[in-house]
């Protein structure tokens, strides 16, 4: 299995830096091209929460991604160092599909076969995730 860990200061910069960190990662893992999709949309959405919402874009912050890719799945978790991510998780109203904002958490939903939502130690939000892999095998 190969982990792939990562940490950005919470300024906006660090979403293009961790895009291009995450492509690479697809790319040296030879990752099937509709996981790699999948992977890009829904990291990049707990990505951006974890930014703005956890963080609050506070550069004094970080945000810490893990990446782990095996044969049959690609998990990862997303990390920030807010306050009560659970409580404003569970506070936040229902959206529609049409809404501006707030639709990020069913497009996770949608695109990974799991999300999981915890809480650091610190009360930071932690978001994981995991996709399948529909690698074919040839015996050789």
């Amino acid at each position: 299995m190969a982990t792939h860990r990562f940490a950005y200061p919470s300024v906006v910069e660090s979403e293009e830096r961790f895009l291009n960190d995450l492509a690479q990662v697809a790319q040296r893992e030879r990752l099937e091209e509709d996981v790699r999709r999948a992977m890009m949309l829904t990291l990049s959405e707990a990505f951006t929460n974890a930014l703005v919402h956890g963080n609050r874009l506070d550069p004094a912050k970080t945000v810490w991604v893990e990446v782990r890719v095996d044969e049959a799945t690609v998990s990862a978790e997303v990390a920030d160092e807010g306050n009560c991510g659970l409580a404003e998780l569970a506070a936040r109203p229902q959206t529609g599909q049409l809404d501006d904002h707030g639709r990020g958490i069913g497009l996770m939903e949608h695109f990974a076969a799991e999300v999981v939502f915890g809480e650091t130690l610190t009360g930071g939000l932690k978001v994981s995730v995991r996709f399948r892999r529909l690698v074919e095998r040839t015996r050789g």
